[in-house]
Formats: structure tokens, sequence, C-alpha cells
């Protein structure tokens, strides 16, 4: 297990990386509570942008596919509790990203699906 975790701090680094590259601006990496973690808050012009990245060494499909139902209102939860405890974010504009990684964890492909999910109940 503890293999599994520093591969995907290894993506989320390669992650927030490229998202830079692509214009956003990284403002918290991991943020954790009681319902899970968000891998990554950034922003993207004035959109608030809660990223989950999903890193797979085969498989693509597998990636997007875990982000089911179960897992969107995780992070819709951990999404509300962030929003009272970061006011200064409340007003702005937001979307849940996934990015799905495959391949060589240092140079995936990469794939990226903007506004992958809306708030769960």
């Amino acid at each position: 297990m503890a293999a599994n975790k520093v591969i995907g701090d290894e993506a989320e680094l390669v992650a927030e990386r490229w998202l830079q590259a692509q214009g956003l601006k990284p403002l918290e990496r991991q943020y954790r509570c009681r319902f899970g973690e968000i891998d990554l808050v950034m922003k993207d012009g004035t959109t608030l942008v809660l990223v989950e990245v999903k890193y797979r060494s085969h498989q693509l499909a597998d990636a997007v596919a875990s982000v089911g139902f179960a897992k969107q209102k995780k992070l819709s939860q951990a999404a509300r509790l962030l929003f009272t405890e970061r006011p200064q974010w409340q007003n702005l504009d937001w979307r849940f990203d996934v990015l799905a990684m495959t391949g060589n964890p240092q140079a995936p492909e990469i794939n990226w699906f903007k506004a992958a999910f809306e708030l769960a109940g």
C-alpha cells in the first residue's frame, strides 16, 4: 500500500505541473477531511478547479470509471467542507475536473476531463 501512495503522490505532482503548463495556478494539494481527499485545488482564471487525479499504469478507462457516483459524493462532501473552511473561495465559480493519466508515471499520457461531474447529493 505504501508503494501505491508514493506513486499517487508522484502522479499528483506531475499532474500539478502539467496543469500549471496549461495556465492553471496551484492553490492547495491533498486537501484532506473526514470525507476524503481532494487531490488538487487550482485556479483557472476566476474559476476554482477541484481536480481528481487518477493514474493507472495500464487501462486508462479504469482511471475514468473509478470516479463513480460514490467517489463523486465524497468529493462533493469534501468540497462543501473546503468552501466553509476557505471562505475566500465561496463566491468563485468552480468545477470538478478529472485528470486521467496512464503509462510512465514520469511522462504519462494525460486526458483532462473538464467539468467531469456536478456536485453530488
